[in-house]
């Protein structure tokens, strides 16, 4: 099993994927946007290779005028 993880890890390397720097981006532009929208993060996850890398984040959004806050969706492309 370790040597899968390892394989996988290092075929991720060589094919230019760096996923923990893809979840850095994603979390930073997620960040952005929060604070942008004044808004909660509730989840973020990185997809696509290093040419088609997105990042999709759902946060929940303050309501207004008495409303119930509303849990959004959003796709940010790289």
């Amino acid at each position: 099993m370790k040597t899968l993880a390892t394989s996988i890890f290092l075929l991720l390397v060589v094919a230019g994927a760096r996923p923990a720097d893809a979840a850095a981006d994603c979390m930073s532009a997620a960040n952005e946007v929060a604070r942008k929208t004044g808004g909660e993060v509730l989840n973020v996850v990185s997809s696509g290779d290093g040419g088609n890398a997105a990042c999709e984040i759902t946060l929940r959004i303050p309501g207004r005028n008495g409303k119930p806050p509303r849990v959004v969706t959003r796709t940010i492309k790289d």
